[in-house]
């Protein structure tokens, strides 16, 4: 296990859950793996798909409708192929912004997207006014872009879920035996991914506690640094980061950069590594990244709340605001998250090897159930301008 500077400190963590509405602007696909890493071991043991997931899925209560059929395959690469295939569609959908009057509040839809076992997903939401018009409108604008992917018969599910919520929290002063003993909860030097952070807002008095998502440097410039929820640093930049908590002696530099429509910012830092904290005080090296996830793909995160938590991957999609700023490309994993997780690193591991996924956002439901809502790593790296240290 690496050693790192470790200076204690008291802090205490509590819920601060916002939600507003606004729109944004295009991203491209990110389905894909980066261009030096070979797949195709991964790729031959995606599970099967078939018609059986929408039967299976009928019996869920909140499951609006189930339209459309997905075809019989059998290799991971025929589903593989598949699942890019239908993602063409919500790219182009957001592209050609077709789906954008349906948003709340002006409508019922909260995102859309591609379901890790081969279906066209749409989001409403739970609280919203749901008319047949509007689904009917909805899966018709879906239906013209799968034909001019030569998608015949597009598998399309609408189900309701909940506005998600982000995972920051404020921090006091108080009760330090309570958080003595998190090993996120310490001040570490050099800087690496998977450890806690805050954010000072001089006017509201107090700070926003979060989760470093990996360590960076932009390309641009080769500035080293790290990256960080955009919403933890409430969308601005210059404002001062801290690790882990607001005080003089933890100052490490200012917010620079934030991602359009998405959730990340950058904070340049030169003391930072290639590490990555996973757990009880545990680091090891980030061997390469995945631009986002895969079907079949197990998924873990590392978070200050949470702690080190293994979920699955779920989808990928368009739509969904956090504290107001719409959310060109999401993804869902299962299990969900916790006030300060945000930021947090979603990481793939086989071989003993860590492969950064993307950095926690949101909690939120997927079909009804508690989920995790990720940016992923291919959205975060075009953003910010950045790429990974490995």
């Amino acid at each position: 296990m690496k050693q790192y500077l470790r200076i204690g400190f008291a802090a205490m963590l509590c819920m601060l859950l916002l939600v507003s509405t606004v729109a944004g602007e295009v991203s491209s696909e990110i389905s894909t793996m980066d261009e030096d890493e070979n797949l195709e071991e991964f790729i031959i043991n995606i599970p099967a798909i078939s018609n059986k997931t929408l039967d299976n899925l009928k019996g869920n209560s909140n499951i609006l409708k189930v339209q459309g059929e997905i075809p019989e395959l059998e290799s991971g690469k025929e589903v593989y192929e598949w699942t890019k295939q239908v993602d063409k569609i919500r790219v182009n959908i957001r592209e050609d912004k077709s789906l954008d009057n349906y948003y709340y509040p002006s409508g019922p839809l909260l995102a859309y997207g591609t379901d890790a076992k081969g279906y066209f997903v749409v989001m409403l939401y739970d609280k919203a006014e749901i008319k047949d018009e509007d689904i009917d409108s909805i899966a018709e604008i879906i239906t013209k872009y799968a034909t001019k992917s030569s998608i015949k018969n597009v598998p399309i599910v609408f189900t309701t879920d909940e506005l998600i919520r982000p995972v920051s929290s404020s921090v006091s002063t108080t009760s330090t035996a309570a958080i003595r003993t998190n090993p996120y909860l310490i001040n570490y030097r050099p800087i690496t991914g998977g450890i806690a952070h805050s954010v000072y807002f001089p006017l509201l008095g107090q700070a926003q506690l979060g989760t470093i998502g990996f360590t960076a440097k932009r390309t641009s410039d080769s500035t080293l640094g790290y990256v960080i929820a955009g919403h933890v640093a409430g969308w601005q930049t210059g404002l001062s980061s801290y690790q882990p908590i607001y005080s003089a002696a933890n100052y490490n530099a200012d917010v620079s950069v934030l991602g359009a429509n998405t959730d990340a910012a950058f904070v340049p830092y030169s003391n930072v590594v290639d590490d990555l904290h996973i757990g009880g005080g545990t680091f090891v090296d980030v061997y390469g990244t995945y631009s986002g996830g895969i079907s079949g793909m197990q998924l873990t995160k590392s978070s200050t709340a949470s702690g080190s938590v293994t979920g699955t991957y779920l989808a990928v999609l368009t739509g969904q605001t956090v504290l107001g700023q719409f959310m060109d490309t999401i993804e869902v994993m299962s299990t969900a998250c916790q006030g300060g997780d945000s930021g947090g690193p979603v990481y793939y591991t086989s071989s003993g090897r860590y492969r950064i996924v993307g950095i926690i956002s949101a909690n939120g439901t997927y079909n009804g159930a508690p989920a995790t809502i990720y940016i992923p790593y291919g959205e975060v790296a075009s953003k910010l301008g950045v790429k990974a240290l490995k």
